[in-house]
Order: structure tokens, then C-alpha cells, then sequence
């Protein structure tokens, strides 16, 4: 694999639902039995100590957080990770600590243009024995459903 750019909240507050964003979470909770805990919310950075902290992601509407069991988790993570460059995943924020363990619980966080994991402790932006993972996909798929559709049939080879 290779790094990509990561968009980040460069889009931010975005005026409308990306249909995108809404496909992929919808395939991810049908194939590993996930609940949507959200997509769009115009709000800063969570854990951020500044006084207007900066806009999250999911003012984006390319972010998306699911919740589940450690076992579904690490599935859907797993997931994610291995077709990370097909689906357009530029960040995945595993806070169950499912797919990369973490002896405090404070989980891990993947980053496109870094193409690796930073385990995270209680100084970053962990939140300890979460029961959720928080992906962002690219603009290019939070845009078009149907390069969404396209990427789980190829991985699934319908």
C-alpha cells in the first residue's frame, strides 16, 4: 500500500449528505451487524482543550462511527484496513482497542498519509474500552454511491 493525501475537515461544515458516506455505513452494518452511531454532526474536534476547537470530520459528512461487539469490531476493522485504498479509508480511529490491542485501552488510530497505526495513550485522542470505530473516507467515494457499490463488488467479486 501506499499513502494518500488525508482530507481531513478541509470540507468543512459541508452544505449537503454525501449519499457515499451513507452506502458504505449501511454496507458495513449489513456484512458485520453493526448499529450507525452517526455520520453528519457540525461540531469541533472532540478533546480538543481549545476554545474553538476545530471542525470535526463528520461536519464533513465523511466521517462515520459504528458500534458493536469486540468481535464484530475487529472484523469490521480489520475490513476496513485491509481494503483501505479500494474503499478510499483515509482515517480509522479503532477506540475498542479490537484490531490493535492496546494494554490500557486507550486504542488506536490508522492515517492515510502515514500509512501506519499510532497507538494511542491518555494525552491523545483515545477514549478508553470504547465500544465503537470511527472511520473517514475520501471525498471522491463520501461523493459518488456508486464507486461505493463498485468497491464492495470487487472485494466481494459479484
Amino acid at each position: 500500500m501506499t499513502s494518500r493525501t488525508y482530507t481531513g475537515n478541509k470540507d468543512a461544515v459541508h452544505a449537503q449528505k454525501r449519499e457515499g458516506t451513507k452506502v458504505m455505513a449501511d454496507h458495513m452494518m449489513f456484512i458485520f451487524g453493526l448499529r450507525n452511531l452517526g455520520i453528519f454532526a457540525d461540531r469541533g474536534i472532540r478533546g480538543t482543550s481549545k476554545v474553538k476547537p476545530p471542525k470535526s470530520v463528520h461536519a464533513t459528512w465523511r466521517a462515520c462511527d459504528l458500534g458493536g461487539t469486540p468481535e464484530q469490531l475487529n472484523k469490521a476493522i480489520g475490513f476496513l484496513f485491509e481494503h483501505r485504498d479500494i474503499l478510499g479509508v483515509e482515517e480509522i480511529h479503532d477506540y475498542s482497542s479490537s484490531f490493535m490491542p492496546n494494554p490500557k485501552g486507550f486504542g488506536a488510530g490508522y492515517r492515510c498519509d502515514r500509512d501506519a497505526w499510532k497507538v494511542y495513550d491518555k494525552n491523545t485522542i483515545g477514549s478508553p474500552n470504547g465500544k465503537w470505530v470511527h472511520y473517514e473516507i475520501a471525498p471522491a467515494m463520501a461523493d459518488n454511491p456508486d464507486a461505493v457499490l463498485k468497491a464492495f463488488a470487487t472485494i466481494f467479486k459479484f
